[in-house]
């Protein structure tokens, strides 16, 4: 792959967004992880785009909510142009088409999309309102979310328009 090149917020081609959040699963329909459990914890997610031209190196970025430190991003987690991760609350993610639930999402995501697990134990994103940050290692907000009541629709909150990726 390409190496990594930090995070450079003044570089015109950075751009990084929180694109989706789930703070209020369906516990109908709710396996967001398709772990073939439904839980109103671990199926909570964030999902986060490289929507630049040049890689960002997210090690030991933070992802945060009004209360507190949710995830903070492993070693060597670099996201290519175009790449997402989703951070859910818990459970064992399973979005490369082995899970047994049948709903659209839980197919295989592909290499564009990795998936992991909150390092807190869970997201824990407020139903009836809040802010998700994603911060540099330094500190350096480099994209925040604010949501209200909307956040308790039993749906997830999508940025306008959707990114839809294209697998290459």
């Amino acid at each position: 792959g390409t190496p990594a090149t930090g995070i450079d917020t003044a570089d015109p081609n950075f751009s990084i967004i929180i694109n989706e959040i789930l703070a209020d699963p369906d516990l109908l329909i709710g396996d967001a992880n398709c772990d073939d459990i439904v839980d109103s914890s671990d199926d909570e997610f964030a999902e986060i785009v490289n929507t630049g031209t040049v890689p960002i190196d997210l090690s030991g970025a933070t992802l945060s909510d009004q209360f507190g430190l949710r995830h903070v991003f492993n070693f060597a987690t670099v996201l290519q142009p175009q790449e997402a991760i989703v951070v859910f609350g818990g459970g064992t993610p399973r979005l490369d088409g082995t899970a047994v639930n049948p709903a659209s999402w839980c197919v295989d995501v592909g290499p564009m999309v990795d998936v992991v697990t909150a390092t807190g134990g869970a997201t824990g994103f407020n139903n009836s309102g809040d802010t998700v940050t994603l911060a540099g290692p330094n500190g350096t907000v480099l994209d925040s979310y604010t949501y209200g009541g909307e956040g308790g629709d039993n749906q997830s909150l999508v940025r306008q328009p959707e990114l839809k990726y294209t697998q290459m």
